[in-house]
């Protein structure tokens, strides 16, 4: 079983100044390189670059604006993209799973669908009778009762049908 992290959306650094407030972890590392608080709104790009290397391609985040902290890490805008269709994830819900990070679209297509309602499994997948199923769909043939952790039978067309049913 894969652990799947699920964000809502990361906000680029340059939406507030709610960085000091919010994260101790960077407003130490800014202080700890001499930038005071409100610094990151200035032009000096000597003092901006100061506060972190991108995690994915270890250059120097220039201006706050062009830089957000995802994961635990700072990324460059343009570098925290969706590892299938490369889009910025910033402002947008993503998935983190094996240590690939995707774009909400492209991590459901990596999902099976339920073989009755056709949607994402996006939790328990029930396998039974060669199908998958979301546990709620796996029905009884003949009263609609939810068949999942209760025994089944299969009639002679293959027909998923609960014990009462069946006899």
């Amino acid at each position: 079983m894969t652990a799947i992290e699920t964000y809502n959306s990361i906000e680029a650094q340059a939406e507030s100044d709610s960085e000091w407030e919010d994260d101790p972890d960077f407003v130490h590392a800014c202080l700890s390189r001499g930038l005071e608080r409100g610094s990151l709104a200035t032009n000096d790009h000597e003092q901006l670059s100061k506060c972190g290397l991108c995690a994915k391609c270890k250059e120097n985040i220039i201006g706050h604006e062009n830089g957000c902290k995802a994961l635990g890490a700072l990324y460059h805008v343009n570098c925290f993209v969706c590892q299938k269709c490369r889009e910025p994830l910033v402002k947008k819900p993503f998935y983190h799973t094996d240590g690939l990070t995707y774009c909400e679209q492209d991590y459901l297509d990596t999902l099976e669908k339920c073989d009755v309602c056709n949607d994402h499994i996006k939790e328990r997948i029930l396998r039974a009778v060669e199908k998958r199923y979301h546990p709620e769909c796996f029905k009884c043939s003949a009263c609609a009762s939810c068949l999942d952790g209760v025994p089944f039978t299969l009639d002679s067309d293959n027909n998923v049908l609960c014990v009462q049913c069946y006899n």
